[in-house]
């Protein structure tokens, strides 16, 4: 399979799905990115532990600070406790705080949750994760004089 064409299916995957954690899989808070493939995030319990993020995933979904992720635990590892399962959008949190499964502990508004962007109201779409704009650019103001020509 391509790489586009992976890029593709994970995509649409993590845009169209309604995930609901099971049994062995939790809700996590993502806290702070810790280098290869790593994060460290907050259990509904209050710890902290890593947790790793798969092939699937890499190079194609970013996490941001402050995100919330499905995770699965592995027993494997010391430091690393649990694996990315689902990486959730804000429409897909909603619904899981809707539907009775989001954990408690985390009951702010995802909007508070997920940071650093300004958005006007006029132009938020709740669907488009991009639509404040491009985060890595600086925002260009213009300024229009009014002055008028005397003739």
């Amino acid at each position: 399979m391509s790489e586009a064409t992976k890029r593709k299916h994970v995509t649409r995957e993590l845009e169209s799905e309604y995930p609901e954690p099971g049994e062995d899989q939790t809700i996590v808070r993502v806290v702070a990115p810790r280098g290869n493939n790593l994060h460290e995030a907050t259990w509904p319990s209050g710890e902290t532990f890593l947790i790793s993020m798969p092939p699937k995933f890499r190079k194609h979904v970013w996490i941001k600070r402050g995100m919330y992720v499905i995770v699965e635990d592995i027993e494997e590892g010391d430091k690393v406790k649990a694996e990315i399962v689902f990486v959730l959008q804000p429409m897909q949190v909603k619904h899981l705080q809707t539907s009775g499964l989001w954990p408690a502990t985390f009951d702010t508004p995802v909007e508070e949750a997920v940071d650093d962007v300004a958005r006007d109201d006029d132009d938020f779409d709740e669907d488009d994760p991009f639509a404040g704009g491009n985060p890595n650019r600086r925002p260009v103001y213009y300024e229009e004089s009014e002055s008028e020509e005397e003739d």
